[in-house]
C-alpha cells in the first residue's frame, strides 16, 4: 500500500502542476461544460434526457462545481476549474489499478516503473488539465481490467471466482457512461471465455462458463439500465446510440446562462442575405478538414499516433519487452490480454477508417498497456547491462533495486518535456481575450465566441458559433470573438463571418501572442441595430 500511496502522491503533484500551467483546457471540454451547465440549469434528470452526451463526466463536473461553490464562492473561472479538477481526480486514482494490473502481468519492479510512466507521460497526464472525460473512462476501465485479470489468475489456479467478473462488469458499465471504448472489454472477455472451451488445458464445464458470463452481465446491467431508464429509452437503436455516445452533446444553448428554462434546441432555419445568398454557420469549417479515408491511411495514422505518444523510445522498449518475453505469454491472463489488444486495435482502425479521424485519446488504452511492456523492456536491458559489465570485470556496484530506481529516474527525465511545456500555449490569445472581456464588458453583455474558450473565464452568457443565429438575434449581444484564421478562410463560413463583422461590428481588441500568429484572436464590438438593417431573411416555411 505504501507504493500505491507514493504513486498517488506523484500523480497528484503532476496533475496540480499541469492544471496550473495549462493556458486553456482542450476544445472538447466545452461540450462537457454545456452538459454540466444544463444539469445546473434544468436538473439532473431533465438534462440527461435532453442531452445525448454520455453523462458520467459532466455529472462529476457539476458535482465538483457545487462542492467548490461553498468554500470558494462564485468567480469567473469556477467552471474551468471544475472541469479540470473533475478530470484530474480520476486520473490520480487510476494509478492504483494500473499498478495492480501491471504487478499481475509483469511483477513488482515493472509495475513500479510502468506506473511512474503512467503518471508522467504527457499523452495521459494532460487529460486532467484538458478537462476531458477520458480520465474518468480510464479509471473505471482500468478497475474493470484489473478485476478481469484477477479472475483469470484465479482461473489459472483452478478456482472460479465470478465475483471478480461482477466487479469488472459493474466498472465497465460506469466506464461506458464516460466513453464508448469500454464496450471492447466485455467483448474481449466473452471471446476469451468461448475460446477457452476449445482448448483442452483451460476447458471448464459449460455451467461454469455460463456462470461467468452471467456474472459479467449482471455487473454490467445496473449502471447501463439505470441510465437508459432515466432517459426513458424504449428501443435498441436509441439505447445503443445513447450508450455509445453517437450523437454527442447539443451545444446550441448558451453557456453560463443558468436560468431554469423549458427551451429545447431545434435545428435553426436557413438565413440568407439579399444580393449575397445563404449565410453559413457551423461549429467547424469543413473546408479545413484534415480527415483521411480508407484502412491504409488509418493504419499509418494509428502507428504514428502510438509512436509519438510513446516518444518513440518507449515504443521501442515495449517492442523489446514483448520480444524478450514472448515465450512466456501462455497463461489465461496473457491470452485474455492478447485478445483485448487485438480487439482494441481492430476497433480503433475500424472507427478511424469510417470517420477519417484518429487522435491519441482513441488509443489511450493501448498506450497504457504498452507502458507495462516498455517497463519490462527497460528492466531487461538494464539487468543485461549490469551483468555485461560484471562479466567483463568492470567495477559496477549495482543490483536490481538500483537498476529499477535508475530507470524510474530516466523515465521521469524522458517525460520532463511534456511536464514543463505549458498546455495549449498557442491558444494564449483566447485567455487574453477573456481577461479583456472581464475588464471591459458589462456583466450583462452577451458574447458570441466561435471557439467558446472565453466562456470558461468570464462567466458571461456566451454563444458558440453553431448557435450564431440565436446569438445574432439576441438584442443583448455585445461582442463577437473569432480567430483570425476563421476570418481569413476562403469557405462560405469564412465569407459569412467577414461580411457580418464588417457590416455590424467594429474591432475592439486584437491578441496575437508571439509564435502563435495563426491563432490570433479579434474581439469585435457588435452593433445589433446595424445587423437589423442588413435585411437578413429566413428560409423557414
Amino acid at each position: 500500500m505504501g507504493v500505491i500511496a507514493s504513486l498517488i502522491l506523484l500523480a497528484c503533484m503532476v496533475q496540480v502542476w499541469l492544471v496550473l500551467r495549462a493556458v486553456v483546457p482542450a476544445q472538447d471540454s466545452i461540450r462537457y461544460l454545456t452538459v454540466a451547465q444544463s444539469i445546473a440549469r434544468d436538473g439532473w434528470i431533465a438534462a440527461l434526457r435532453a442531452q445525448p452526451e454520455q453523462p458520467l463526466f459532466p455529472s462529476l463536473v457539476y458535482l465538483t462545481h457545487s462542492l467548490l461553490a461553498h468554500p470558494l464562492g462564485d468567480f469567473a473561472g469556477d467552471w474551468c476549474l471544475s472541469l479540470q479538477l473533475a478530470a484530474a481526480a480520476p486520473l490520480v486514482l487510476s494509478v492504483a489499478p494500473v499498478y495492480l494490473l501491471f504487478e499481475r502481468l509483469h511483477g513488482r519492479r515493472a509495475a513500479l516503473l510502468g506506473a511512474v510512466l503512467f503518471c508522467a507521460l504527457g499523452g495521459i497526464a494532460r487529460l486532467g488539465a484538458d478537462g476531458l472525460s477520458d480520465s474518468t473512462h480510464l479509471l473505471f476501465f482500468c478497475i474493470a481490467l484489473w478485476a478481469a485479470g484477477e479472475f483469470f489468475v484465479q482461473l489459472d489456479a483452478g478456482r472460479l471466482s465470478v465475483a471478480w467478473l461482477l466487479v469488472s462488469g459493474f466498472s465497465t458499465g460506469l466506464a461506458l457512461l464516460a466513453r464508448a471504448e469500454a464496450v471492447v472489454l466485455p467483448l474481449a472477455l466473452l471471446i476469451t471465455l468461448a475460446a477457452f472451451q476449445g482448448a483442452r488445458r483451460w476447458r471448464r464445464a459449460w455451467s461454469a462458463t455460463l456462470q461467468s458470463i452471467g456474472a459479467l452481465m449482471l455487473g454490467l446491467a445496473p449502471p447501463c439500465c439505470a441510465y437508459l431508464a432515466i432517459c426513458q429509452v424504449h428501443d435498441i437503436e436509441t439505447a445503443t446510440a445513447r450508450l455509445l455516445g453517437r450523437r454527442g452533446a447539443i451545444e446550441s444553448l448558451p453557456l453560463n446562462d443558468l436560468s431554469p428554462s423549458d427551451r429545447v434546441a431545434h435545428a435553426e432555419s436557413k438565413w440568407r442575405l439579399p444580393g449575397v445568398g445563404q449565410l453559413v454557420f457551423g461549429k467547424k469549417d469543413v473546408s479545413t478538414s484534415s480527415r483521411f479515408r480508407g484502412c491504409l491511411p488509418a493504419t499509418v495514422k494509428l502507428v504514428e499516433e502510438l509512436a509519438q505518444t510513446l516518444h518513440y523510445g518507449l515504443g521501442a522498449l515495449a517492442m523489446a519487452g514483448l520480444w524478450l518475453w514472448r515465450r512466456r505469454l501462455h497463461t489465461p491472463l496473457d491470452r485474455f490480454m492478447q485478445v483485448l489488444c487485438a480487439a482494441l486495435l481492430l476497433a480503433s482502425l475500424s472507427v478511424a477508417a469510417r470517420s477519417g479521424y484518429l487522435s491519441t485519446r482513441h488509443l489511450l488504452l493501448l498506450v497504457v498497456l504498452a507502458l507495462g511492456w516498455a517497463a519490462m523492456g527497460g528492466l531487461a536491458i538494464g539487468d543485461w547491462l549490469v551483468e555485461f559489465y560484471r562479466g567483463h570485470s568492470l567495477n559496477v556496484k549495482a543490483d536490481r533495486k538500483t537498476v529499477t530506481c535508475s530507470l524510474v529516474f530516466l523515465a521521469l527525465a524522458n517525460c520532463m518535456g511534456d511536464l514543463l511545456r505549458p498546455l495549449h500555449a498557442s491558444r494564449a490569445a483566447h485567455r487574453e481575450a477573456a481577461e479583456w472581456l472581464n475588464s471591459h464588458a458589462a456583466v450583462r453583455d452577451v458574447v458570441l465566441d466561435s471557439r467558446g474558450w472565453t466562456a470558461l473565464y468570464t462567466g458571461r452568457k456566451t454563444y458558440r458559433y453553431e448557435a450564431a443565429q440565436a446569438a445574432f438575434s439576441d438584442p443583448a449581444l455585445a461582442y463577437v470573438v473569432v480567430e483570425q484564421t476563421e476570418l481569413e478562410a476562403s469557405s462560405r463560413r469564412g465569407e459569412t463571418l467577414r461580411l457580418l463583422v464588417a457590416q455590424a461590428g467594429e474591432p475592439a481588441a486584437r491578441f496575437a501572442p508571439a509564435g502563435a500568429g495563426k491563432h490570433g484572436v479579434t474581439i469585435w464590438r457588435w452593433h445589433p441595430q446595424q445587423f437589423a438593417q442588413l435585411g437578413v431573411v429566413s428560409d423557414a416555411r
